[in-house]
């Protein structure tokens, strides 16, 4: 049995309303993700300059000498 012109609307507005909440939960994964990844390159950075510290110090006190 063919759909009326209101059925067929109200399938669309469904259709796009579930097309919306897809791309939302696909940009909040999106922004999660680059949350991660902004994390993760803050303790990369930290860590590189807690070793570049640790190995200076020796060095430092080995050229005093």
């Amino acid at each position: 049995m063919p759909l009326s012109i209101d059925q067929l609307q109200l399938l669309e507005a469904f259709a796009d309303l579930a097309a919306v909440a897809i791309e939302r939960t696909q940009f909040s994964e999106e922004a999660q993700r680059a949350a991660v990844l902004r994390d993760s390159q803050k303790l990369q950075t930290a860590l590189l300059n807690s070793i570049s510290h640790d190995l200076r110090t020796p060095l430092a006190s080995i050229l005093g000498l």
